[in-house]
């Protein structure tokens, strides 16, 4: 089986560092592509328990970090 897309959650921490290197040599390895994902929790409203909307604000401030 040959990898071909290899995905890398990365929190920025000592681990995900080491994990994201042996991703990239994987990755130069096997001629795949890499995506490395960190993700930002943006903050929502609750409305009736079983929805919500994304605050505005908090969506602005997360792209403008992005």
């Amino acid at each position: 089986m040959q990898i071909k897309r290899i995905l890398v959650p990365v929190d920025f921490s000592e681990q995900s560092k080491e994990a994201l290197h042996e991703a990239c040599r994987w990755a130069i390895q096997n001629g795949a592509s890499l995506t490395v994902l960190n993700v930002h929790e943006i903050e929502a409203l609750t409305i009736m328990d079983f929805s919500y909307v994304e605050s505005p604000d908090h969506l602005n401030k997360a792209c403008d970090h992005a």
